[in-house]
């Protein structure tokens, strides 16, 4: 099965409060509407991987996998009518030079837009909070929410299920890394991350230009 290499950066440097850094991205879509595995990116390094997954469910829904057989975690599944997002998180993972990821599902169309780190909490879950919205049809913004990390040093990340469009989102945010829905082989798949310094609330708002039904999601993951 053919895939397409959508976005792949490495960063060899980096980072923000409490030493998290930000090792590398990769984005890629189905090429026919049903599961694939990505080609490999190098995140050697990294102890900590997340990801936004946008997908159809019409009964089957899209799981995910990597090479390294890492334990991932879902957070809460956002929907409306067949529509999914989801974030991921793996933490204490697993990372190689030669890594990839697997979605599985037939006819789920789906998306990940994917984050690796450094220095984000192994010992224990790292996980702090979550949020997410449905905004519902005719938008061309979406809140998930705000957020208050319990600790500073934290790792902020948000994600977006949109269509057609490559979104922004607003500051102090990165730069947003995504594919966006190529209307018949994948739907769009977005996420941008902040690493704080100082515990402060956020509630990211994402803007693109056309109205759509987009779903937004935000979580916190502490430093060691």
């Amino acid at each position: 099965m053919s895939n397409i290499l959508i976005d792949q950066y490495r960063f060899t440097s980096g980072g923000g409060g409490g030493g998290i850094a930000l090792v590398n991205t990769l984005t890629q879509g189905s090429s026919n509407g049903n599961g694939f595995t990505t080609s490999n990116v190098n995140i050697s390094g990294a102890n900590f991987i997340v990801l936004s997954i946008s997908y159809l469910d019409f009964g089957t829904a899209a799981t995910v996998s990597d090479s390294s057989s890492n334990t991932w975690n879902g957070l809460t599944i956002r929907s409306s009518g067949s529509d999914r997002s989801r974030l991921y998180y793996a933490y204490n993972a697993t990372c190689t030079s030669t890594h990839n990821f697997t979605v599985t599902g037939s006819g789920t169309y789906a998306s990940i837009a994917v984050l690796a780190f450094s220095g984000v909490r192994s010992a224990s879950t790292p996980f702090d909070a979550e949020s997410g919205a449905v905004t519902g049809s005719g938008n061309n913004t979406s809140q998930p929410g705000s957020i208050t990390p319990a600790s500073a040093n934290s790792l902020f990340v948000t994600g977006l299920k949109e269509a057609k469009e490559f979104p922004t989102v607003s500051a102090p945010f990165s730069t947003v890394y995504g594919t966006t829905d190529d209307g018949s082989n994948h739907s769009g798949a977005f996420i941008a991350y902040e690493i704080q310094t100082t515990a402060t609330a956020r509630n990211p708002t994402w803007s693109w230009t056309s109205t759509t039904n987009p779903f937004s999601m935000a979580a916190v993951f502490k430093a060691p």
